[in-house]
């Protein structure tokens, strides 16, 4: 499947570069909530790396619109 105007061309690619940027956003928010250490402790705790997970669902699924954008091209 392809798109045969320029301007569905155009929307595609910019829909991808838009879904790829959140795709970062969510990923530095994963990497914050996985390396985030209580106050007065040494690590980090379980109940912090369980909260990554939320927004790598987030990533994984922006990331993957932006490849099925990127195919359209």
């Amino acid at each position: 499947m392809s798109l045969a105007s320029i301007g569905r061309k155009l929307t595609a690619a910019v829909l991808a570069l838009v879904l790829l940027a959140f795709t970062l956003r969510w990923l530095a928010r994963v990497f914050d909530a996985a390396r985030a250490t209580p106050a007065g402790g040494p690590g980090p705790v379980a109940d912090v790396r369980a909260d990554a997970w939320s927004p790598a669902c987030h990533a994984a699924m922006a990331l993957g619109m932006a490849v099925m954008f990127a195919l359209l091209l």
